[in-house]
């Protein structure tokens, strides 16, 4: 069987590729914040960081711009192919294979700036390691992303394509640039030299105590649900979040709550994230003062 512009069906059951999309994504996040994590703890902590240094190069807001564009070429070849529109798909999905090479020239360009002032990779500054670490790890899957647009190409074009593969493709460059976003966010707040780590870990409560908020107000949400559906009883059990949470999800979609679920699961994550930060730094070597 065929699709709508003419490549064949999966013989796979349907969702498959979805699934194994999101367990891959969700191993990616889990390096992604540990190695974000790791580097603000060794912010908070170092006495010295950029004074006197270069600050990141200008060209990195180019490098942003074009990563969104690319996900927002992608998001829509994967939108033009879903309708049928065989020709747009094609242009849009080529022109994102083109921006995502054009990335990676901007990300090289950008390596180059900061080593034509004496921070190359192996120079002895926690700050130019730092940069190079942030940018290397996201380069490093940007260039699997690359390669698996291509053969996403090749695959397209013998004809034999299909939607979960371009929305797939679509989905792991957003995935990129959010990543993106916080790695330059982290970048730019780092490298003010006026911050201190008392100010890093006043920041880490804060943040802390509103994602925990947050979870709080999804355990209501679940709680609540759980009493429509299920009782009272489950509902008593469920002041386990973790029971709770379980319970919610069996019944996902007939309790409507996948969305609140996914919130939940993310409020949770970066309350224990920023969380173990803020001790880590307070309670480190060379706690703030």
């Amino acid at each position: 069987m065929k699709d709508s512009t003419g490549g064949k069906q999966s013989t796979l059951p349907p969702g498959t590729g979805a699934l194994g999309l999101k367990a891959f994504l969700a191993s990616l996040s889990l390096l992604f914040i540990s190695t974000l994590c790791a580097y603000w703890i060794v912010r908070g902590q170092a006495g010295y960081w950029s004074e006197g240094l270069p600050s990141i190069p200008k060209g990195l807001w180019v490098s942003s711009g074009i990563l969104a564009l690319l996900s927002a070429c992608c998001e829509t070849a994967a939108r033009s192919f879903a309708r049928g529109n065989g020709p747009a798909f094609k242009r849009l999905f080529n022109a994102g294979f083109i921006l995502a090479l054009a990335f990676l020239l901007s990300q090289a360009m950008n390596w180059s700036e900061l080593t034509a002032a004496h921070l190359s990779p192996t120079a002895k500054s926690l700050y130019s390691f730092s940069f190079y670490m942030l940018t290397g790890l996201h380069g490093l899957h940007v260039v699997g992303g690359v390669v698996c647009h291509w053969m996403a190409m090749r695959t397209f074009a013998a004809g034999n394509g299909n939607h979960d593969k371009v929305r797939s493709i679509a989905i792991y460059w957003h995935f990129l640039s959010i990543c993106w976003v916080v790695l330059f966010a982290s970048l730019i707040v780092g490298t003010d030299h006026e911050l201190t780590g008392a100010q890093i870990v006043s920041a880490c409560w804060k943040i802390t105590g509103f994602a925990f908020l947050m979870f709080v107000l999804c355990w209501v949400r679940a709680l609540a649900a759980i009493v429509k559906h299920e009782g009272i009883a489950y509902a008593v059990i469920g002041l386990i979040p973790f029971i709770a949470f379980l319970r919610a999800f069996m019944r996902a979609d007939e309790m409507r709550m996948r969305r609140n679920l996914a919130w939940w699961a993310f409020w949770f994550a970066l309350a224990l994230a920023v969380g173990s930060v803020g001790l880590a730094i307070q309670f480190g070597p060379n706690p703030p003062a």
